[in-house]
């Protein structure tokens, strides 16, 4: 909406007189630092959720790699029909 707002204030600008350029341009300045800021804000919520999911998966990557034997003997048995699952 803020988006549409400041195109909108440079249309107004083109059709302005020089005393309207100059409220036009300061309000203008004004809704582009709130812009700015907003769109900051959600980069830096972004950074944040990547971070977390990052920091999940490292974890991840962690504990497959302590159960690497386990993981490929599961993988084994299943493959050659002797899964847990198929057991009576």
């Amino acid at each position: 909406m803020l988006e549409l707002f400041t195109e909108v204030l440079s249309i107004r600008y083109e059709h302005a007189n020089d005393k309207e350029k100059t409220k036009i341009i300061n309000d203008l300045k004004s809704k582009l630092n709130l812009l700015f800021d907003m769109k900051e804000k959600a980069r830096n919520l972004e950074v944040e959720m990547l971070e977390k999911e990052l920091a999940q998966l490292k974890k991840s990557l962690k504990v497959r790699k302590n159960n690497k034997s386990e993981i490929i003997n599961r993988r084994l048995n299943e493959l050659i029909g002797k899964g847990e699952y198929l057991e009576w």
